[in-house]
């Protein structure tokens, strides 16, 4: 119980940092993405059935605290938390050798894929250039890939030890 409200603190903690703190560091075009990166991490460490709660869980507070339309943060999280489990279940995913070069291409196919979604359903009908598209989903990859060796260590590290492990884990 102690371990769901911690976890419900980053949750809450990182969106309010991705929502607040990062529009201040980074430029509007090119804002990493803190919320598609734990996301990432917390599938490749926990799975995705065991994930699957947290990450509708985020979405919901995601959609919640930027008043955004209900369900849209979800939707994507899940598609894109789902591709990761495909991906890692069949490569080796590790902080060494070829394992970087899978967490590289995946965490940017990833940002790209989230890109893509969120342009999908919140583009209203506008139009943005391929070269606009992939510059500024490159730049979000690079920021993505130092945040999220960064959250994928301490969730490892936090799964190694009793409290890490999901209340609901069989």
């Amino acid at each position: 119980m102690k371990n769901n409200f911690f976890i419900f603190f980053l949750i809450v903690a990182g969106i309010i940092l991705q929502v607040s703190g990062f529009p201040v560091l980074f430029s509007r075009g090119y804002l990493p993405s803190i919320v598609l990166v734990g996301v990432i991490a917390s599938t490749i460490i926990w799975g995705f059935r065991n994930a699957l709660i947290w990450i509708i869980v985020t979405g919901a507070v995601f959609d919640l605290i930027t008043y955004g339309v209900m369900g849209k943060q979800v939707i994507i999280l899940v598609v894109v938390a789902y591709f990761v489990s495909f991906f890692s279940k069949r490569f080796l995913v590790e902080n060494r050798g070829l394992g970087i070069l899978a967490i590289i291409i995946l965490v940017s196919v990833a940002t790209l894929i989230f890109k893509g979604l969120f342009f999908a359903i919140e583009g209203n009908g506008k139009l943005i250039s391929g070269s606009t598209f992939f510059l500024s989903a490159g730049k979000e990859s690079f920021f993505n890939l130092i945040i999220f060796f960064i959250i994928f260590n301490f969730l490892k590290k936090r799964n190694r030890s009793s409290l890490g492990k999901l209340s609901f884990e069989k």
